[in-house]
C-alpha cells in the first residue's frame, strides 16, 4: 500500500539535519545525512566508518549515532 506524506518540511535549525512529515496521521521525524558517495543503494552500509568520510558535521552528527551506537552495545554484551 502506498503511503501519502503531507506538512513535509526541513528543519534547518536542528542540529542534526531532519525532516518532519505526517503519514497516514503520524508525525515522523526524519534523520538526514548526505554521504560522500555517487550512490547510496541497498548494500550501504552506515555501521562502517567509511561512511563517514567526507561529510560535512551536520550529516557527521546524523550518522553518528547509528554509526556508534550497534558499536557501543555490541561491545559491553561481550564484556559480560
Amino acid at each position: 500500500m502506498h503511503q501519502e506524506s503531507a506538512n513535509d518540511q526541513a528543519v534547518e535549525s536542528a542540529f542534526v539535519p531532519i525532516m518532519k512529515t505526517v503519514i497516514s496521521g503520524v508525525e515522523v521525524d526524519l534523520l538526514f545525512a548526505r554521504v560522500n558517495l555517487p550512490e547510496a543503494g541497498d548494500a550501504l552500509d552506515i555501521e562502517k566508518d567509511e561512511i563517514l568520510k567526507g561529510v560535512d558535521d551536520a550529516s557527521q552528527r546524523s550518522l553518528n549515532g547509528k554509526v556508534r551506537s550497534p558499536r557501543a552495545v555490541r561491545e559491553l554484551t561481550s564484556r559480560t
